[in-house]
C-alpha cells in the first residue's frame, strides 16, 4: 500500500457512502458474532478492534464539508455498536442496514435508500466506497460513483475505476458545492450577535469590511460586541447552524455569493443577507405564481394553466401553501419544470404538514426549498409575510391567481411593483362573479377599480399601474412574457 503523498486528482462529490466490515472497520475476527447474534461476545472482543490507520482523522475532516452514510449487509446491533466504539464524534446522515432492504449486495436499494435518507438524488457525485466487487457492482447499478477501497483487500487494481490504496487518499473527495462561503460565515456570525438583524447586516455590508475590525461605525454591532466573550459566542452558535445545513445539504448562499440570486439584487435593503438553499436553484427566469388558500375551481384550473405553460420557459416560484400555491408547484413538476419552494419557517419541518409530500417532490424533481431562517426556525406569521417579498424578489414578474381584499398575497403583489417588476392577474370567470365568491374580490378590484383606488391597495404610484397587466385568456400570456422580457432589458 501507498504511504506516499496523496497523488489522485480531486474529485467533485455531494457525498461519500461506506460499506462497513473491511472498510471502514478490520473486522473479520467479529464475523462468528455477528452471524450468531452474539452481542456479550462483541462486547468482549471491542478493546481489540481496530479502524484502518488514519481513517478516523479523515472521516472527521469529510464530515466537515460532505454529509457521511453507511450502507452495510450486516444487521443494525451490529453497525451501530461498531460505529459508537471506534467512530463516535462522526455523524452518519444516513445508515442503511440489512435489516432495512433484506437484500444482499449487488442489489441497489440499499445505496438508494441512503440517498434518499441525505435527501439527494443518484448520481454519480455519490461516492460508494467498499472493499468487495460486489460493492462496486451495487454502486454501477445505483448510477453511483464506485470506489474500491484496497487498503483491506488485495483484488486486481480496475483501469476505469477509483482505487484507494489508503485512507489518507479520501482527501481526494471535495464538496462539489461549496455549502459555505468565508463571507456567508461571517455574516451568519454577525447575525448571531444580540441585537443584530438583517439591517444592521446590510448597512455593515454596504459600509464596511467583514472583518471585526470594519465595524466600529455601525452601532448595533459595536453595543452587542462590549460584552466579553459575545463574538466567540456568535462564531459557537454560527458553527452548529453550518454543521446542521453540512448535514443535511443545505447550502449557505450570502450577499454577493456568486450563486446568489441575481433578482434579489434589486430588492435594497429587503434584500436578505443570507439564503439557506435546499437543492438546486435554476439560473435561468422565473415566475412567481401565488394566491389564496381556498381558490374556486376555476382559481386552481387557472394556476395549473398558467405555471404549466410557463414552466416550458421559466422557474415557477410559489410559497409551498395550500390552495394556489400547491397547485402551481404540482403543475410545474407535471410539466418536467423547475419550481421553487419560498418557506416562512426553517428547514427541516413543513408548513402545512399536509405538504410534506410536496416538498419532497420538489427536491426530488430537481427543485428547490429556500429560507432565510436557520433550520428549524419555527414558524411565525411574521415570517410569512417575509417570505411573500422574497417570492416577489426571485421572481421576474408575478401573477395573483386569486385573493380577497385583505389576503396575503397582497405582500408579493405590492413588492413585485416596488421591484419595477409586472404583476399579472386573470380575469374572473362569470359563474365565480355570479356567485359573489370572496376570494375573487381582490382581482375584481384590479380589473375594474379607478386607478386612485388600485394604487391605494397596491401601495405604488398611479404610474406604476401599466405594469398591471390582465390575462383574459391563453392569447394574453405573449402580452404579459412580452412586457416583463422588456422590463428586464430596461
Amino acid at each position: 500500500m501507498s504511504s506516499g503523498p496523496l497523488a489522485l486528482p480531486t474529485k467533485p462529490v455531494q457525498a461519500v457512502l461506506f460499506d462497513l466490515d473491511d472498510t471502514l472497520v478490520d473486522s473479520g475476527h467479529l464475523e462468528s458474532f455477528r452471524l450468531n447474534r452474539d452481542r456479550q461476545g462483541l462486547e468482549g472482543a471491542l478493546p481489540d478492534l481496530k479502524a484502518p490507520p488514519n481513517m478516523h482523522e479523515q472521516l472527521r475532516r469529510l464530515g466537515q464539508s460532505l454529509p457521511l452514510g453507511v450502507v452495510t449487509t450486516a444487521p443494525r446491533w451490529y453497525a451501530e455498536r461498531l460505529l459508537t466504539h471506534l467512530y463516535p464524534d462522526i455523524r452518519w446522515q444516513a445508515l442503511v442496514t440489512y435489516g432495512d432492504v433484506q437484500r444482499r449486495k449487488p442489489d441497489p436499494q440499499g445505496l438508494l435508500m441512503a440517498v434518499e435518507q441525505l435527501g439527494l438524488a443518484p448520481s454519480s457525485e455519490i461516492a460508494y466506497v467498499g472493499d468487495q466487487e460486489t460493492d462496486l457492482e451495487a454502486a454501477r447499478r445505483a448510477g453511483l460513483l464506485p470506489v474500491q477501497a484496497r487498503w483491506c483487500c488485495d483484488s486486481v487494481r480496475s483501469a476505469t475505476e477509483l482505487c484507494l490504496e489508503h485512507p489518507r487518499e479520501l482527501a481526494c473527495f471535495t464538496a462539489s458545492q461549496q455549502l459555505v462561503s468565508s463571507t456567508a460565515e461571517r455574516l451568519l456570525t454577525l447575525l448571531q450577535l444580540p441585537g443584530v438583524g438583517r439591517t444592521t447586516v446590510l448597512n455593515v455590508l454596504a459600509t464596511a469590511s467583514l472583518g471585526l475590525e470594519g465595524f466600529p461605525d455601525e452601532p448595533r454591532v459595536v453595543k452587542a460586541l462590549q460584552r466579553p466573550g459575545a463574538w466567540d459566542e456568535a462564531q459557537e452558535e454560527a458553527g452548529k447552524i453550518i454543521a446542521s445545513c453540512q448535514a443535511t445539504g443545505i447550502q449557505i448562499l450570502a450577499l454577493g455569493d456568486s450563486l446568489y440570486p441575481k433578482n434579489l439584487a434589486a430588492m435594497g435593503k429587503d434584500q436578505p443577507p443570507l439564503l439557506y438553499v435546499q437543492g438546486q436553484l435554476s439560473q435561468g427566469p422565473a415566475l412567481a405564481v401565488i394566491g389564496t388558500r381556498e381558490p374556486t375551481a376555476h382559481g386552481l384550473e387557472i394556476t395549473r394553466r398558467v405555471a404549466t405553460h410557463f414552466a416550458a420557459r421559466c422557474s415557477i416560484v410559489s410559497g409551498l401553501a395550500l390552495g394556489v400555491d400547491s397547485m402551481a408547484h404540482r403543475a410545474a413538476l407535471q410539466a418536467g419544470g423547475h419550481t421553487v419552494a419560498v418557506l416562512g419557517h426553517g428547514h427541516g419541518l413543513v408548513a402545512p404538514k399536509q405538504n410534506e409530500a410536496l416538498a419532497e417532490e420538489i427536491l426530488s424533481g430537481g427543485g428547490a426549498l429556500v429560507s432565510e431562517y436557520p433550520p428549524r426556525t419555527p414558524v411565525r406569521p411574521a415570517y410569512f409575510v417575509e417570505r411573500d417579498r422574497i417570492q416577489a424578489g426571485l421572481a421576474n414578474a408575478t401573477v395573483v391567481v386569486q385573493t380577497d381584499l385583505e389576503g396575503g398575497s397582497w405582500h408579493a403583489a405590492r413588492k413585485t411593483l416596488a421591484y419595477g417588476r409586472v404583476l399579472g392577474y386573470p380575469v374572473p370567470t362569470r359563474r365565480d362573479l355570479e356567485a359573489g365568491e370572496p376570494k375573487i374580490q381582490g382581482i375584481l378590484l384590479l380589473e375594474e377599480g379607478k386607478a386612485e383606488q388600485k394604487a391605494e391597495h397596491l401601495k405604488c404610484r398611479q404610474v406604476d399601474l401599466g405594469r398591471v397587466i390582465r390575462i383574459a385568456s391563453k392569447a394574453d400570456y405573449s402580452t404579459f412574457e412580452n412586457r416583463t422580457a422588456a422590463m428586464q432589458s430596461t
